[in-house]
């Protein structure tokens, strides 16, 4: 009787830690990031510093309990690569940039207690996840001009019936970050995440060299000319034939952000059970 007794106690005075926590944290914030974006994909086998872009972006969030919050916003992020940076790959000559905007959905959770209640803490690092979506739009630089590479279909898309991949698709972010409160009200953070998509197209890279006569004839003399730049180093003749591998579809691309957040803390909305 008296362990049934010390069991019901105990699950009470945790019931009551997490309804005070839950009552204590439940408000709004809105706030704005700004920072650096980055890819890895078939033209960068890994980060490369240098085609680090600017990112920035804007979120509300709503702090369900003192140790988790859900965030959404909008980012906007601008990667790039090409094979300049990787001495191995230069004879292929492929490169791109991307703007990409980002509708931001994911769940915060804080390693300690942190907002305005009595036993919050000042500052918590945290993790987050969530699920995203996003859109792309690879571009190229061409005789001066800048061209999109979607239309062209530089792998043979569109052709015999085949469909042209999708700019718009999911990732998974994941990440870790440490928040300070300055005041009761605004919110200093700094924070890295991992955007893990289920596209191989990021970059207009994936598989292999198409028919090049078949695809002039189709989508033009720039899809050729795009597909297969091998021909623009030292004046050399084109190298690739049909069915060669211009990537690697096996492995999809990645896409990384990070930076500083500022948010600022709203007035509480009050529960039925906040005076307990």
């Amino acid at each position: 009787m008296l362990n049934v007794i010390n069991f019901r106690l105990k699950a009470f005075l945790v019931f009551l830690f997490f309804l005070q926590s839950f009552a204590q944290a439940q408000y709004w914030e809105a706030g704005g990031f700004i920072g650096g974006s980055n890819y890895n994909g078939d033209l960068a086998r890994h980060v490369v510093l240098p085609e680090t872009n600017l990112s920035f972006g804007a979120f509300g969030k709503y702090n369900m309990s003192e140790y988790v919050s859900w965030r959404f916003g909008v980012n906007y992020a601008k990667v790039s690569g090409g094979d300049y940076n990787f001495e191995n790959y230069q004879y292929r000559n492929l490169s791109f940039f991307s703007h990409l905007w980002e509708l931001d959905n994911r769940l915060e959770f804080n390693f300690v207690r942190f907002g305005t209640g009595v036993l919050a803490k000042r500052s918590s690092s945290f993790l987050f996840a969530g699920i995203n979506l996003f859109y792309f739009n690879p571009k190229a630089e061409y005789n001066g001009n800048i061209i999109q590479l979607h239309p062209l279909g530089t792998e043979g898309q569109m052709l015999d019936n085949k469909k042209n991949y999708s700019r718009v698709n999911v990732a998974l972010p994941i990440g870790l970050g440490y928040k300070y409160s300055l005041s009761a009200n605004w919110v200093l953070g700094v924070e890295l995440g991992v955007r893990k998509t289920f596209t191989d197209y990021l970059d207009d890279v994936s598989g292999t060299y198409p028919n090049f006569e078949l695809l002039q004839a189709n989508n033009g003399s720039a899809a050729v000319a795009l597909s297969d730049r091998s021909g623009e180093i030292n004046s050399r003749t084109r190298s690739a034939s049909q069915g060669d591998f211009r990537g690697d579809p096996a492995i999809k691309d990645w896409y990384y952000i990070g930076g500083f957040t500022l948010s600022y803390r709203f007035s509480r909305i009050r529960c039925t059970f906040s005076n307990f």
